[in-house]
């Protein structure tokens, strides 16, 4: 009796362990938005207090902003009966050198760090923080900054920045085309069986795109932080200047810089047609294509070679390529979406796209835009078992960071939270 008494026990212990949030994403839980306390705080630039809150700050608008010369600081600061236990920054464009400092109620620094090259920047704070700085080295402009109390913030997604090896990495044109044509990869490959994975757009597009990425991307289960590209959104292929500013020789450079850095075994893009024809799909698809071949090459770009190493890709699959095909399951419920298929999670991702909802596209799982079928156009390990429709097919274990659900979100399902769309859009419309 005692044996099956500590056998019981034990097998308590186990499951209490296994339903525990755990690490830095156990706030994505609760359901409780947070309270918004920007109101009740003063804000300073330089030490000099504003006579109000700045108005650009405040108006929830991405197209509005502070700009923040280099070797100055913008602060907002709270009195002790004030629960802030969040500061959350959205920038214009995502800085290249600032840093983050936390002060106590007598000025005393508390904590720094460099900020994130991110858009978005959720600030966690201490209990005995009071003031909260951004510091400047170069120009940065600061879209919105607001201070909240416990509970989930709008639009924050607590990011993973950290560089690590990568399983692999979606390489998209614009914000939407991860989900609309590549979107079965994170569900499945990443939240579904866990291995560490990356979205890469090429273009930002315009900043309110930037942020129905970051939320669409959450949706499918990404956690670590999409990486956005230095290209613009040129919709006429016939302009020279566009054709200049996509060029080929600097795309490839790029994402050759982007592998050596991220060292992803296996790569996803575009179709080489197109999709629907989309110039910069097409080129983007031809420029992966080369850039998986010469990161592993020490001869070109010496400089990106000698400051991550050279990096051979080991596959390259891309969308609707018709040679070495393979169909991923994407009506197959997933238990990390509590059985919603990635289909399913695609469609919800799109959603958070909203400045695209009145466009014709629309995530397909068959016909000739299918999330479910794809082509292996270069390979360094060999050649698919016909059939078995695998991408990580003949890459050892020892060469995939592979993690659980419990240890990459903290619970069995990752779209326990508030949908996209009612919390995370702030509004519902793009702005």
């Amino acid at each position: 009796m005692r044996i099956k008494a500590i056998g019981k026990a034990i097998l308590i212990w186990i499951l209490a362990v296994l339903w525990l949030p755990v690490g830095s994403l156990a706030e994505d839980d609760t359901d409780v938005e947070a309270q918004d306390l920007t109101g009740s705080c003063t804000f300073s630039v330089d030490g000099t207090a504003y006579g109000s809150f700045p108005r650009s700050l405040s108006d929830d608008s991405l197209e509005t902003k502070r700009t923040l010369h280099g070797g100055r600081s913008f602060a907002v600061s709270w009195t002790d009966g004030v629960p802030v236990r969040a500061v959350f920054a959205e920038f214009f464009r995502a800085p290249s050198r600032c840093t983050i400092l936390q002060y106590d109620a007598e000025g005393a620094e508390l904590s720094r760090e460099a900020c994130p090259a991110a858009f978005n920047y959720l600030i966690p704070v201490g209990e005995n923080t009071r003031s909260v700085a951004i510091a400047s080295e170069d120009t940065i402009e600061i879209c919105s900054l607001h201070a909240y109390g416990s509970g989930t913030v709008p639009n924050a997604h607590p990011w993973d920045y950290a560089v690590k090896k990568l399983d692999y990495m979606v390489v998209a044109m614009h914000p939407d085309d991860d989900v609309l044509f590549l979107g079965a990869i994170v569900p499945i490959f990443g939240a579904e069986q866990g291995k560490e994975g990356r979205i890469l757009y090429a273009t930002p597009a315009r900043r309110y795109r930037t942020e129905e990425a970051l939320n669409g991307a959450w949706t499918m289960g990404l956690r670590n932080a999409p990486l956005f590209g230095p290209f613009g959104d040129f919709a006429n292929e016939s302009d020279p200047g566009h054709q200049k500013k996509f060029g080929k020789e600097a795309v490839v450079r790029y994402l050759v810089r982007v592998f050596r850095e991220h060292r992803p075994d296996v790569v996803f893009s575009h179709d080489p047609n197109g999709e629907y024809g989309h110039w910069q799909h097409r080129r983007l698809s031809e420029c992966v294509r080369r850039a998986v071949v010469l990161s592993a090459d020490p001869s070109y770009d010496p400089e990106s070679a000698a400051a991550f190493g050279t990096w051979r890709v080991k596959k390259l699959y891309l969308h609707l390529y018709p040679e070495n095909a393979i169909q991923l399951s994407v009506t197959a419920p997933l238990a990390a979406f509590g059985g919603k298929s990635a289909f399913d999670v695609a469609s919800e991702a799109y959603a958070c796209h909203i400045s695209q909802q009145a466009t014709k596209h629309r995530v397909r799982s068959e016909g000739v835009y299918s999330l479910s079928d794809f082509g292996l156009a270069y390979s360094a390990v060999g050649p698919d078992t016909p059939g078995k429709n695998d991408p990580f097919e003949h890459l050892s274990p020892e060469e995939l960071f592979r993690l659980s659900l419990r240890e990459r979100f903290g619970r069995a399902s990752v779209r326990d939270g508030l949908p996209c769309g009612t919390v995370l859009m702030r509004g519902g419309m793009p702005r």
